[in-house]
C-alpha cells in the first residue's frame, strides 16, 4: 500500500469549520458529511492497510 518512503502518518476526521468554503458547500448540499459508521469503517480500513505494510498503530492525545 505505502510506496513512498515516509516515516510517519497522521490521519484525522474531517471537521467542518463554520464560515469556510467547505462548510458552505455542505450547507448547499454540494458535499455530504460521512456518518459515524462510515467514518469508523474508513479508520479501520486505514489501520488494516498500514499494519499490512508493517506500520505500528499508536495514538497520541494532546
Amino acid at each position: 500500500m505505502l510506496k513512498q518512503p515516509v516515516r510517519h502518518l497522521s490521519a484525522y476526521a474531517l471537521i467542518y469549520e463554520e464560515e469556510t468554503m467547505l462548510w458552505n458547500m455542505r450547507r448547499q448540499h454540494l458535499v455530504e458529511e460521512a456518518d459515524e459508521e462510515l467514518s469508523l469503517a474508513m479508520f479501520d480500513f486505514l489501520i488494516d492497510r498500514t499494519q499490512e505494510s508493517g506500520w505500528e498503530h499508536y495514538e497520541i492525545s494532546n
